[in-house]
């Protein structure tokens, strides 16, 4: 059976700095380094955007779609509030590959990740809420006959 992975991304708040890439594990949050993996987290993302089911619920943008392992990957585009250095909203995107129905921590996740990479974490609370209605809205949904989301 596949493990869940959970990675979220965001752009650099400043063009001095490089961007953030992070996979969370076990409560901790672990650097990506690895130019492949980057890439291959980007490339999820694209493919998602593209071809993935969409939900939105307030500040809380969601792609999503069942995998060849009746698991469902999605990627939560979030707006926090947060802007770089020349004005752009700068979103994070959580993306969770193979998930199962599990309870996902939002709040932890995003707060660990805000904390460490100094982004405005005022509302983590309310924006984790977003997170799990929209989740619970897509279950609610489930798959259609042909395997995927209606």
């Amino acid at each position: 059976m596949e493990d869940i992975r959970i990675y979220i991304f965001a752009q650099a708040l400043d063009n001095s700095s490089s961007d953030d890439w992070y996979e969370y594990n076990q409560n901790s949050l672990e650097k990506i380094t690895e130019e492949n993996t980057q890439s291959w987290v980007n490339n999820l993302i694209f493919e998602m955007t593209d071809k993935g089911e969409r939900e939105f619920f307030n500040n809380v943008e969601c792609y999503y779609k069942l995998n060849s392992n009746e698991l469902l990957d999605l990627i939560l585009l979030i707006e926090n509030q947060q802007e770089d250095n020349i004005g752009r909203k700068s979103k994070t995107a959580l993306i969770i590959k193979g998930y199962k129905n599990i309870t996902l921590e939002f709040e932890q996740i995003l707060t660990l990740f805000w904390t460490r990479t100094n982004r405005n974490l005022s509302n983590a609370d309310l924006l984790a809420k977003q997170c799990n209605d929209i989740l619970e809205i897509i279950k609610k949904k489930g798959p259609n006959e042909g395997g995927s989301f209606h």
